[in-house]
């Protein structure tokens, strides 16, 4: 039994075993923290635009539990604007400037399953991520 026990903990992440013993009720114990992927690209001024910035959970099979509620501080180009679509957030648009933009993107998750109301899942669980766009004339 000892070695099975050793066994399991080699292959094993320690959050694995813990979701194996305790089930699904141990992501209140243990949240987790989203994380940003961005394809942000430069441009040229009257020149179709467009980029992502992909909102994740590491390491979480249940993604697609968590409502993610996205933030903008900074400055985008004039004409680029962006739309949020579940986990991601899009940038299209024709930029009207040229210059260098720097903004900001925060995320934070909400995870759908808690059904008690008592706050315990419901961990202010955020991450902020820096991206510049640079526009040529």
């Amino acid at each position: 039994m000892f070695i099975l026990f050793t066994l399991s903990l080699v292959s094993f992440s320690c959050e694995e075993i813990v979701n194996e013993v305790l089930g699904e009720a141990v992501d209140c114990v243990f949240p987790h923290k989203p994380e940003l992927r961005g394809e942000i690209h430069d441009g040229k001024v009257g020149d179709p635009y467009s980029g992502i910035i992909t909102a994740w959970i590491k390491n979480s099979p249940n993604e697609d539990a968590f409502d993610y509620g996205f933030t903008v501080m900074g400055s985008l180009p004039e004409g680029v604007q962006y739309t949020i679509f579940d986990r991601n957030m899009r940038f299209s648009g024709k930029p009207e400037e040229s210059g260098t933009f720097r903004f900001s993107v925060t995320v934070e998750t909400y995870d759908t399953r808690d059904d008690s109301n008592d706050g315990t899942c419901l961990g202010n669980n955020t991450a902020t991520e820096e991206y510049v766009i640079r526009i040529e004339p």
